[in-house]
């Protein structure tokens, strides 16, 4: 009996560190909740009491999470003030019945704005942050566009008084069709976008006639109508390629957490950048002064004045705490613009090594009832399924040197998914038009699914560069 004891299978009980699972369900990575730990050992703090050696505790303990807060706290028996780190209570509760509605949806026009510009405006002139808004997606600049916004916590006549005080009618913003609703909204909420798009100054040339020249564009619209345009991503989402910082730079940085080099891109000198903006910027990019730079900051930059504020409050080193100030939905359109990148780069690499645009052995099919088409994936930790050619390789291999594939392909902040290789406009009409100089106009109208960009149809029209 006793030799059946000696050899029986020992069985090992393992219980989770209950310290552990609290920063679990936080949200942290395991990683970070041992590196917290050891920074804060007793051994290490308790006789660091003096205030300099305090504040740089406070500020290590906001630099490593969101959601974590420090107080002193003083009157120990053995005189010391002890360091008291603790969660942020969590403001998750549920409104009462009796509450008003805190979400307002609303219909923004914009002229001539940027829709980040405009989210900043608002956010301004009714005194809320901007994460208080919400949206499914952003509008172009040049353009009068028109998109549903949901803001919490205004009322109605308040929301309606943008519509007295906007002022400046070249960057005009107005607001209309107000409605009490339950939820915010999401990116990528919506179902798609309707144009109507002018395009003036239309000639024809010198060896041909008006006539041959609409039969000719009548016959591409028919086309396009018909067998779709590729369906790339416009420069809106990635940037234009004369910028000297686009938006998937900052995207890819913020991706393979190289939060110093994402700060720095963010702060980097612009073409459009005022007098005194550039000055402030480069305060701190040539010298590290955060609050001479800070100081020189145009009330107007908004995002630069909270990377600077919060380096200003948590130390010159809090980088990862500096980009997290910036609103989440700005962050998430920069990591989704190097998506837009990887997936473009996908594609024109496949038509290169193929030199066709035909379905080729190892291509992704998208099969449904009514259609089959080909598509690649946005890469991302919710969609695994590649290309099995030399195009997933070279992908494969971009990602590796932008440090960029674990977060994308394993786990990250970003889903995948899957995106056709052609898109169709759908409700198409178009009207000719002929202005007082004699030139032709040619007035579009036109649907797209949500993620489809105008221009690029207007390209394949028009076999230009929009």
């Amino acid at each position: 009996m006793s030799s059946l004891e000696e050899h029986a299978p020992q069985q090992i009980q393992v219980l989770l560190d209950p310290v552990y699972k609290n920063f679990e369900l936080e949200g942290w990575r395991w990683k970070i909740a041992t590196v917290y730990l050891h920074f804060f050992e007793k051994e290490q703090v308790i006789q660091r009491h003096q205030k300099v050696s305090r504040d740089s505790d406070h500020a290590a303990s906001a630099g490593c999470q969101e959601r974590v807060m420090s107080e002193n706290e003083d009157g120990n028996p053995k005189g010391c003030a002890h360091l008291v780190v603790y969660f942020a209570p969590k403001s998750n509760q549920k409104r009462k019945r009796s509450q008003s509605h805190v979400y307002l949806r609303f219909v923004l026009q914009k002229t001539n704005l940027e829709h980040f510009a405009a989210i900043d405006k608002l956010a301004r002139r009714l005194r809320r942050p901007v994460s208080a808004f919400s949206y499914a997606g952003t509008k172009d600049k040049t353009a009068i566009t028109f998109q549903h916004i949901v803001v919490s916590g205004i009322e109605s006549d308040r929301l309606l008084s943008i519509n007295t005080s906007a002022g400046d009618t070249t960057t005009a913003i107005r607001v209309g069709n107000l409605k009490y609703v339950e939820s915010p909204m999401s990116l990528g909420e919506a179902s798609g976008n309707r144009f109507t798009i002018v395009v003036r100054y239309l000639s024809a040339e010198p060896q041909s006639t008006y006539k041959i020249f609409r039969s000719t564009l009548e016959s591409a619209l028919s086309d396009v109508e018909r067998q779709g345009f590729i369906y790339y991503f416009g420069f809106q989402r990635v940037g234009l390629p004369t910028s000297t910082v686009r938006p998937y730079h900052i995207g890819k940085m913020m991706i393979a957490c190289k939060w110093e080099e994402a700060l720095r891109l963010i702060l980097q000198v612009k073409q459009t950048d005022s007098e005194a903006a550039v000055r402030a910027k480069r305060l701190y990019l040539e010298s590290g002064d955060v609050e001479d730079a800070l100081k020189h900051m145009p009330r107007g930059m908004s995002i630069e004045r909270q990377v600077l504020q919060r380096l200003k409050r948590h130390g010159s080193g809090a980088f990862e705490q500096a980009i997290r100030t910036v609103a989440h939905s700005r962050r998430v359109m920069y990591m989704h613009a190097y998506q837009s990148f990887l997936f473009i780069g996908w594609h024109c690499f496949g038509c290169a090594i193929t030199e066709t645009y035909m379905v080729v052995v190892g291509d992704l099919i998208q099969c449904n009832t009514q259609s089959v088409r080909t598509g690649y994936p946005t890469a991302g930790w919710h969609k695994r399924c590649f290309t099995s050619n030399a195009t997933k390789d070279a992908c494969i291999k971009i990602m590796e040197q932008d440090g960029t594939k674990e977060a994308l392909i394993e786990s990250g902040p970003l889903k995948g998914a899957y995106r056709s290789l052609i898109a169709y406009p759908c409700h198409l009409d178009w009207t000719w038009q002929e202005d007082h100089d004699e030139s032709l106009s040619l007035q579009l109208s036109f649907s797209l699914n949500t993620g489809c960009f105008a221009t690029m149809c207007l390209r394949e029209l028009l076999h230009s560069d929009i």
